[in-house]
């Protein structure tokens, strides 16, 4: 089980790339996978601490805080090491599930078939947020 954050961005975006990354201590790296764009990702538990540090103080205002919450608890369990026992493991993939709306890859819907995705982690609040910039009405 690994976690990584990334942000993928159009290559002329490389200066505020390189403002994040000195905003988060330095952690992660910048690379150039995809012609024409630029990818920031930190891998290490350790320095994804750093991050969770910076949105903690500055919370996200959208559908991104829910998404931001699963992968926050999922790096939670994994430095808890609860992912070594099975139970932790479905619990991950679980979070892996609802993350984006996305679903599971075919492999891990083929090693999990009975998993159940968790359900949406937001406050009230935080849903009166949401509808009110996805729905101007």
């Amino acid at each position: 089980v690994q976690l990584s954050f990334g942000l993928i961005l159009h290559n002329r975006e490389l200066d505020l790339l390189k403002l994040i990354q000195a905003e988060l201590s330095g952690v992660g790296y910048i690379s150039e996978g995809i012609p024409g764009r630029v990818h920031y990702q930190i891998s290490s538990i350790k320095d994804l601490e750093i991050l969770f540090v910076l949105l903690d103080e500055f919370p996200l205002l959208t559908r991104k805080m829910k998404n931001y919450r699963l992968f926050k608890e999922a790096w939670r369990m994994i430095s808890n090491k609860e992912h070594l026992i099975e139970e932790g493991l479905i619990k991950i993939v679980s979070l892996k599930a609802a993350f984006n709306n996305s679903g599971l890859s075919e492999k891990l819907q083929e090693e999990f078939p009975n998993l159940v995705p968790l359900a949406e982690i937001c406050t009230p609040e935080e849903q009166d947020i949401e509808r009110s910039i996805y729905d101007p009405s």
